[in-house]
């Protein structure tokens, strides 16, 4: 998150695509929200959404009244034009 924040989107990329290989390809909302948004400043519209949606999903099943989620979901969607 802070590579992103600090506008290093291809390396917070990597850093993120490493974080969920090394969790046996299992991510969590947190890395997808992230994920959309690295996806979308680098103009993979596509990826961006992928991830975009299938953070949504997990945070649905998992978390859905976590605040911080849903700064991150606000963040992602606004970025992406999803609002």
């Amino acid at each position: 998150m802070v590579q992103y924040r600090l506008g290093q989107w291809k390396l917070a990329l990597a850093t993120l695509q490493d974080a969920v290989k090394t969790n046996g390809n299992q991510a969590i909302s947190e890395d997808l929200f992230f994920l959309a948004m690295c996806y979308h400043q680098l103009g993979d519209q596509k990826k961006a959404e992928e991830s975009y949606t299938q953070a949504i999903t997990w945070m649905q099943k998992h978390l859905p009244d976590d605040e911080e989620l849903r700064r991150f979901r606000a963040e992602a969607a606004a970025l992406l034009g999803l609002n």
